[in-house]
């Protein structure tokens, strides 16, 4: 996740980084609760988990659902 999340750490600042992170953190492995995943579900769920909420800071907006699926 920290790579994926990366990418975007000039948007998101030091600041927002490690807040942002420790959300998508906690998003990750709360759904992870949810049911068994496989290898690649894994990695897929860890895609979705950095990019739910982060058109918020790409996009500077809270309307982020259609900016952040488009990361996704």
């Amino acid at each position: 996740m920290e790579t994926l999340l990366s990418t975007y750490s000039e948007l998101l600042s030091k600041a927002g980084a490690v807040p942002y992170m420790n959300h998508a953190r906690r998003v990750f492995n709360m759904a992870r609760n949810f049911d068994r995943f496989t290898e690649e579900d894994v990695k897929v769920l860890a895609v979705a988990a950095v990019a739910h909420d982060l058109g918020i800071w790409t996009q500077g907006t809270f309307d982020y659902l259609p900016p952040s699926a488009d990361l996704g």
